[in-house]
């Protein structure tokens, strides 16, 4: 037992006998209608000689996670209300079922919670609320609606602002209560972060740094947000936005809402402005769980925010959710956020973002956000009259050294070998990008992928290339350090050319009228399948849509032969963190490895992966980075574990919570169900790597980790990629 995971024998729940046997009683209940769902059950003590069966949040969108029964055929369900999580990022939605005793229960316990947040905040009772969220019968599947009908219907003055018309009509609603009160009045603005970027976006289109809305008080509280899709905006900016809606003699105050739909509870800030700590609703309990979700830890230590939620009667009242924090020992049962699991299934706000989201490609670039990020549109466009290829070498010497530690500086350095000899091959295609502006989507996960085209699209006298940076994910620390490194691969790229070829973009949000005049020519896009469903048809809808050329995400292996070392697969398997389109994510051994050579080989290759990647990983922590490596893929392996169960299979799973490493072996099963293939497929990559035999899971392309400007991407040169003809309806 580790030492934070022994904290937890000071640590109680403090949860009452009659409480511990209602907790009991919800679960057995559901389990009996479930019963599948007793491979995912996490026994953790909450109180001397007390456990409580606890269940990873991820079983939502997996199974059917309620004590009612799929219906038969032609008959009515037994649940009256079922909501869903956020659309916006996958297929596989989270379902939340619940009777007209669930439904009742998680009225009373929204509206207590409501009304107990705005006691402790000091808002006065009856304080008007304009919500962006839309009402209940608008998304019936969305619990963040239906909760603030549950207030409107308690007599708490909702009034909904219908985003949908227009954004200008938050401002005319404001108007109107104005008008009714017949004084500057007080309010409270309650929305998504979505919704707050919907009308910020308006207000710098319309009326740039002018204040709308004229109070004498308000309460802006924020939930959600787009968490890694198209825009990722820090709590500092958004706030900055919405304080300049006020003027100057608004008293302004910061808050949140933390809910989710797999809850019948909420927590609201602990205090405003808000820093990133929540109390909880009175029914709700919150527990940090240690990483291997085997312990309840003491306060201020972090694990996985773990929730004790007395209302959630059809369901499971007690989850680890994959969100990272801690609970304070002050005031009872609250709990600060830090972030979201390495491996958290994706989270949007409750609208879906492919209808609100779009892609710029006519505005300037944008401002500068945080320190690093720098607009590189600066000087002349004019062009030279002869193009050089560009230097690996003083691309190499320009790169600042406290972006660039030495494993990542030695990755790229392999990725640009030989790079120099490939001009003449480019500059002699016989199509050019003459005179062309090109957009390229950047990766999150590696700073170099974007720089194979733009040489390419630089030899064959494009005019300029604009890189739209990757968004920031707090689920993903290292996006930080990528989008660093690839201003700092940019502004050495200018250098070198004595123009501003390359111009950076920090952000994908754009206003509905901004694309009229476009005059990109050609957008290539890396990123995931979300990713190229949103930006392709944004662009679809453009006046003058661009050639689309989707990259996507990219997956490599390594075919192994009798002469394969396992060091240096761990070698290949760790470039760049093991992230991204040029590093392997699975190994296939050939069929003739016997048994015990297999088991040699994983246990070797577990062994030297943890030693490589432990350097890379302390080479990014010299940067700032914090890696959180013990919570990396801890959900997905409590998915597989489940699976294994399930399915009685004889795998062999090696796992290090120091280094994030795991090496699945599956070389001993004769077959895997269509599940467990599709599973190890998902989870590979970030310190992930599956041994298999060939062809037993889905063939991926053994490519070179590090390719040269000639080499194919995806079976296909950079030069055919450009001219690309899409088939019809892609």
């Amino acid at each position: 037992m580790t030492a934070p995971e022994k904290a937890i024998e000071s640590r109680d729940v403090r949860l009452t006998p009659d409480e511990i046997a209602k907790l009991k009683g919800i679960c057995a209940r559901t389990l009996s209608a479930q019963p599948q769902l007793a491979h995912w059950l996490k026994n953790i003590e909450v109180a001397p000689g007390v456990e409580l069966p606890f269940l990873p949040i991820r079983c939502f969108r997996l199974l059917n996670v309620s004590r009612f029964l799929e219906p038969e055929e032609n008959s009515k369900p037994e649940w009256i209300a079922e909501f869903l999580s956020s659309g916006s990022t996958q297929a596989q939605r989270a379902r939340h079922r619940m009777s007209n005793e669930g439904l009742e229960s998680y009225r009373q316990s929204a509206l207590q919670g409501w009304q107990n947040a705005c006691k402790r905040l000091g808002i006065p009772p009856q304080t008007p609320v304009l919500s962006l969220v839309p009402p209940g019968e608008s998304i019936p599947d969305s619990s963040l609606s239906m909760m603030l009908s549950f207030w409107r219907d308690a007599g708490v003055p909702v009034h909904f602002v219908d985003l949908t018309s227009s954004p200008q009509m938050l401002e005319s609603c404001f108007k109107q209560l104005q008008q009714r009160t017949g004084r500057l009045p007080e309010f409270i603005l309650f929305g998504t972060s979505l919704h707050h970027l919907q009308v910020l976006q308006w207000q710098q289109n319309v009326r740039p740094g002018q204040p709308f809305l004229d109070a004498v008080r308000v309460w802006c509280f924020d939930t959600g947000g787009t968490k890694g899709r198209t825009q990722s905006t820090h709590q500092a900016e958004l706030h900055s936005g919405l304080r300049s809606w006020f003027p100057r003699h608004t008293q302004v105050g910061f808050l949140s809402e933390y809910g989710m739909c797999e809850l019948a509870s909420q927590a609201y800030s602990l205090q405003s402005p808000h820093s990133d700590s929540f109390a909880c609703s009175p029914q709700l309990r919150a527990v940090a769980v240690a990483p291997k979700m085997n312990c309840i830890l003491a306060h201020e230590h972090n694990g996985f925010l773990g929730f004790i939620d007395f209302a959630n009667t059809d369901s499971w009242p007690c989850l680890i959710s994959e969100d990272l924090g801690m609970t304070l020992s002050q005031p009872e049962f609250s709990f600060r956020l830090s972030g979201r699991a390495p491996d958290a299934t994706l989270k949007g706000c409750s609208l879906n973002v492919r209808d609100t989201y779009r892609f710029d490609l006519e505005s300037p670039p944008s401002a500068s956000i945080g320190e690093y990020t720098e607009v590189l549109l600066q000087g002349s466009h004019a062009q030279p009259q002869a193009r050089a290829m560009l230097s690996a070498e003083k691309l190499l010497q320009s790169l600042p050294a406290g972006h660039w530690p030495a494993p990542a500086l030695n990755d790229l350095r392999a990725s640009l070998s030989g790079w120099d000899t490939d001009q003449a091959a480019i500059a002699s295609s016989p199509k050019k990008l003459t005179d062309e502006h090109i957009a390229i989507v950047t990766s999150a996960n590696i700073p170099i992928t974007w720089l194979f085209p733009a040489v390419h699209a630089w030899l064959m006298n494009a005019r300029d290339v604009t890189l739209y940076l990757p968004s920031l994910r707090p689920d993903d620390p290292l996006t930080a350090l990528v989008r660093k490194q690839i201003v700092d691969l940019a502004e050495a790229f200018n250098q070198q050319t004595a123009i501003d070829f390359i111009q950076v973009r920090n952000h994908r949000l754009f206003q509905e009228n901004s694309n009229k005049n476009n005059s990109t020519q050609r957008i290539l896009v890396f990123g995931s399948d979300e990713t190229i469903r949103t930006l392709s048809s944004a662009c679809a809808r453009l006046a003058r849509p661009p050639h689309f050329i989707p990259l996507g995400h990219f997956q490599n292996a390594l075919k192994l032969t009798e002469t394969s070392h396992p060091g240096e697969c761990a070698e290949l398997c760790s470039l760049w963190l093991g992230r991204g389109c040029l590093t392997p994510l699975q190994l296939e051994a050939p069929r003739a490895w016997t048994s015990n050579f297999s088991r040699t080989f994983a246990a070797e290759l577990f062994s030297r992966l943890i030693e490589t990647r432990k350097k890379r990983i302390e080479a990014a922590e010299s940067c700032g980075v914090d890696a959180m490596q013990a919570f990396s893929h801890q959900h997905n392996l409590a998915e597989l574990y489940a699976l294994v169960a399930s399915h009685s299979l004889d795998l062999d799973v090696k796992h290090c919570s120091l280094t994030g490493t795991v090496v699945v072996n599956a070389t001993q099963c004769a077959t895997l169900p269509p599940t467990v293939v599709s599973k190890l497929t998902d989870f590979s990559g970030c310190g992930w790597i599956n041994l298999v035999n060939d062809g037993q899971l889905t063939p991926l392309p053994e490519h070179n980790p590090c390719p040269g400007l000639c080499e194919p991407h995806q079976g296909m040169s950079w030069y055919n990629w450009f001219f690309r003809t899409m088939p019809s309806g892609a």
